[in-house]
This record gives structure tokens, C-alpha cells and sequence, in this order.
């Protein structure tokens, strides 16, 4: 546990760096997702997206959970908004200029907060965030003790989880993302301990997470459907009998009812539209992209793009990092997928937590690839609620190769020390593109 402390303790110095590395909005629509903590903080309710004084700009559809908690941080500082104004940067070319490749806002000539303590309020909403993800990855560990027997690939697991740049950069902006993370961790360690033990207490905990997360945000939602696969798979296996599924589906139906139901009922009410899908094309009509599935566009520039952006593409999804770092982390991901390929058999991949972890995967990218039919967003951080099941594969990948090479210690002091020296590149990256006055003069 001591190492597991140690891990955390490398994340949060990591995240930090981010937190005060990336400008106050220099991060994919953090300025929108504040403006909703705001609205709710001030008015003590939910903006209304078909009335214009009642609306949130760009965010205003997303579920509300997060953005209830982080009103609930504004209102402990006994404030009801963080104000702020923003020079934009004239050389970007979203305000005028020829460029994209720099930052949209002038951090030089601009003092952001209108007060010190909007400054302060606005930090620790960053921090909060970053919270949020040291909270994800000791659930990332408790996760990986299903699939691991030995602490060690357990560890690994968290460590490389917490050591992918974007998933730092990801916890350390305002944004929903790191909860909805946390949340999509907490329903997969609770159905993982549920199908272990199937006892009353992980029902319980299970229906209510499972209950929080209808309300956190629609890219988690591929756990429902996974559930329900692997329910299905054990019932035909008789590891699960109709009693015990129809106590868990009542329980879920409860919770749900509970904590739940009042969103999707005011959707209803308001909109006439559940899950907002039509209230979203109205919010952000500008981003609204249609196309077929056999589109190109899912061969480029969604594969590489989706690539690129799950280890690092920061700021407005204009800060990348070097072109090798890509090359050696596309390197790395073939050498782990080669070495799961041909030593996993089909008998482990029918175990039931393999198939469990293998379907979130498909239907979280299924899930990602859907949204992409009507908008173009082929961000990696969209496959962070199942971020877990993807180190705990590349984990898999390293364990083979130390069994198959017998240099246990060498390849694992090879792996963390790549990880380590990917996590300095990005640092450097970051400092380095937002710390040359040549972008805003």
C-alpha cells in the first residue's frame, strides 16, 4: 500500500504540473463548463436551454451532476459565481489571426480574474478535478485485483493509468470528464464485486452508483449494456440464478427511480426529449457534422486522431506533443497487443470478467463512433471511463513478455522509466507553447 501511496502521490505532482502549466481556459471549453457551475451556483437551478435568458452557451445540455458538485464547491467559498474576463489572442485565428497552433487567449496583457479570490476559487475547481482522479485511480487498483494476483502488475496497472498525459491533463481543467471517469470506474468495481459475491451489500452499492452515473454524463452509458451482456452470459452458465438477477434489477429500478428520475422526467417536461439529443444539436448547432458510417472520416482523421488525442493532445486540442513520442507509444500499444494476442486463450477470453472488461471496451469505442455520426470529435478522452480495462490489458501485454523473456524486473523498470520520460516530454510541451510571448505580440 505504501507503493499504491507512492503512485497517487506521482499523479497528483503530475496532474498539478497541468493545473498550473495550462492557462486559466486554455483547456477544450472550460470557460462553458464553468459558466454551468456558475449558473447553478447563482440561480439555484438548471439552465433551460429553449429560453435565452435561462440558457448555458455550448454546455448547457450535459447532464447535471458534476456541475451540481462543482456548484456545491463555489457555494462552500460562500460565493455564488468565479468571475472572469478574457482578452482573446489576436494571432488565433478563431479572433482574427492566421494561426491555430497558438493560444486562443492572451495570458500577457489580461488579468483574467476579477478578483484574487475568483483567482482562488478557480484553482480549487481545478483541484477539485484533480481530486476527483486520484479518487478514480485507487478504484483503477481495487479494479486490477480482480485480474491480478501478484501486487505488482496491480500497481502497474495504476501507474500506467495514472501516467498517460492526457488523463492528467483531463484532471486538471474544469470539465465533467473526471467525474464521469470516477463514476464509470466505481459502477465497474461494484458489478465486479457483485458477480464475486453477489451478496446484498454490492447490490445495494451497485444499484446506487449505477443510479448516479444515468445522471453524470451519456458517454458512460455503454455500461448498461454491459451489464446486461455479462448478466445474460452467467444465467446461460448458471452462475446466476433468476432470483438473484430479479433482487439486482429491483434494486437498480429503485435507485434509479430515486435519485434519477426527476432529470429525465424534467427532459421530458421541458423538452420533450429524454436524453437531450435533440437539445444538444440545438445548443452547439455549429458543431453538428453528419456523415455516413463508411465514411472516410473514420479512417482518417478519426483512427489517428483518437489515437493521438487518448495520450496527449492538450489545451484546445491544439497542443500536441512531439511527432516520436506518438511513434513510440503507437510502438509500445503494437508490442503489448502482439503479446496479449498469443498468449491469451480463447478459454481466458471467455472468462466472465475478460468478457465483461473486452465488452465495456467495444461499446464505450461503439459508443464514441455513434456520436461521431453526427459531430466530428475524435477525442481519446472519450475512452477514459474504461481507462481501467485498457491498462489492465497493457499490463497483461507486459506480464507475457516478462514470463516469455524471464527479465521480470528489466522490462518493468523499461516500461515505467518510458512512461516517466513520455510524462517530461508533455511538461516540457506545455511550458514551452504557452511561454513564448512571440504568440501573443
Amino acid at each position: 500500500m505504501k507503493i499504491l501511496f507512492l503512485i497517487l502521490i506521482y499523479f497528483f505532482i503530475f496532474a498539478s504540473c497541468f493545473v498550473f502549466l495550462v492557462p486559466p481556459f486554455e483547456a477544450n471549453d472550460e470557460p462553458d463548463h464553468l459558466n454551468y457551475i456558475n449558473f447553478i451556483a447563482k440561480n439555484k437551478s438548471l439552465p433551460v436551454q429553449n429560453i435565452e435568458s435561462l440558457r448555458v452557451e455550448k454546455e448547457g445540455h450535459q447532464f447535471p451532476l458534476y456541475y451540481i458538485l462543482g456548484a456545491g464547491v463555489v457555494y462552500i467559498f460562500n460565493s455564488n459565481s468565479v468571475g472572469y474576463n478574457v482578452i482573446p489572442n489576436k494571432n488565433n485565428v478563431n479572433f482574427g489571426g492566421k494561426e491555430n497552433l497558438v493560444p486562443v487567449y492572451n495570458h500577457v496583457l489580461n488579468n483574467i480574474f476579477n478578483e484574487k479570490y475568483d483567482k482562488i476559487l478557480f484553482f480549487t475547481l481545478r483541484f477539485f478535478q484533480v481530486f476527483l482522479s486520484v479518487l478514480n485511480l485507487f478504484f483503477i487498483f481495487k479494479i486490477a485485483e480482480f485480474y491480478f494476483f501478484d501486487l505488482k502488475w496491480k500497481l502497474l496497472t495504476t501507474f500506467i493509468a495514472g501516467a498517460i498525459p492526457q488523463f492528467a491533463f483531463v484532471s486538471a481543467y474544469i470539465n465533467n470528464d473526471a467525474f464521469a471517469n470516477l463514476i464509470s470506474s466505481l459502477v465497474i468495481f461494484s458489478f465486479l464485486s457483485f458477480i464475486q459475491g453477489k451478496t446484498v451489500k454490492s447490490i445495494i452499492i451497485l444499484s446506487i452508483v449505477f443510479a448516479f452515473g444515468l445522471i453524470t454524463k451519456k458517454t458512460i452509458f455503454f455500461f448498461i449494456p454491459a451489464i446486461f451482456f455479462l448478466i445474460v452470459i452467467m444465467m446461460l452458465r448458471k452462475k446466476i440464478n433468476l432470483k438473484e438477477v430479479a433482487f439486482l434489477m429491483g434494486f437498480v429500478a429503485i435507485s434509479s427511480l430515486l435519485i434519477a428520475s426527476w432529470f429525465f422526467i424534467r427532459n421530458i417536461n421541458l423538452y420533450n426529449d429524454v436524453f437531450l439529443t435533440q437539445v444538444e444539436m440545438k445548443t452547439v448547432p455549429y458543431y453538428v457534422d453528419a456523415k455516413s458510417l463508411f465514411s472516410f472520416y473514420f479512417i482518417y482523421p478519426f483512427i489517428p486522431g483518437l489515437f493521438g488525442s487518448l495520450w496527449g493532445v492538450f489545451g484546445w486540442m491544439n497542443v500536441a506533443l512531439p511527432f516520436f513520442i506518438y511513434i513510440l507509444l503507437f510502438l509500445f500499444c503494437a508490442v503489448m497487443f502482439i503479446s496479449v494476442a498469443k498468449n491469451v486463450s480463447m478459454q481466458k477470453i471467455m472468462n466472465e470478467k475478460i468478457l465483461f472488461a473486452v465488452s465495456c471496451i467495444i461499446l464505450c469505442i461503439a459508443g464514441v463512433v455513434f456520436y461521431n455520426l453526427s459531430y466530428s470529435q475524435h477525442q481519446g478522452r472519450f475512452l477514459f471511463p474504461v481507462i481501467s480495462f485498457i491498462s489492465i490489458f497493457m499490463v497483461y501485454g507486459v506480464k507475457f513478455l516478462t514470463e516469455k523473456f524471464e527479465r521480470e524486473n528489466l522490462i518493468m523498470i523499461l516500461v515505467i522509466s518510458f512512461f516517466v520520460f513520455v510524462d517530461i516530454v508533455s511538461i516540457f510541451t506545455l511550458y514551452s507553447f504557452y511561454n513564448n510571448l512571440s504568440v501573443y505580440l
